[in-house]
């Protein structure tokens, strides 16, 4: 049974945090066979700029080592412990948890929520913007000034 914070008829919540994690590291390991398989034809080698080759490469490197973190997080995700993640990583828990840990807090359902909003402005506020505006965008007719 579906947990109800996850219900697929809830629009923001339509995927559970480990099938978000899935999708999107399913889409970074699709941009880096797009990017790699760009760099198999041969016939313009000698169009290509000095260093382009090492540039590339570079850029696979970057996009493999965001598919790394994007994995560590769907692991998390499925409830993969930091010890297990570590082995794989070939490092110490401690140390896998730091370097993923940012990764992990703002990938979280809490990050996704939206900023609180604002309380409304007061009323003098509202008179010194309409100065501010007509200062700045030129006079404006009497009949646009807000009722303060």
């Amino acid at each position: 049974m579906m947990d109800d914070r996850y219900s697929r008829y809830t629009e923001r919540y339509a995927y559970s945090p480990k099938a978000l994690a899935r999708l999107v590291l399913s889409y970074e390991l699709r941009g880096l066979a797009h990017s790699a398989a760009a760099g198999v034809p041969t016939g313009n080698d000698d169009a290509a700029e000095p260093g382009e080759e090492v540039g590339d490469a570079l850029g696979l490197v970057l996009q493999a080592q965001e598919i790394l973190t994007r994995a560590v997080l769907f692991e998390r995700a499925k409830g993969t412990n930091w010890e297990t993640i570590a082995e794989q990583l070939d490092i110490n828990r401690q140390a896998a948890h730091e370097r993923y840990r940012k990764a992990e807090r703002e990938s979280s359902p809490e990050a996704w929520r939206p900023e609180p909003r604002l309380p409304a402005p007061a009323e003098g506020s509202r008179a010194l913007r309409y100065e501010w505006s007509r200062t700045r965008l030129g006079r404006r007719s009497e009949s646009a000034r807000p009722n303060i």
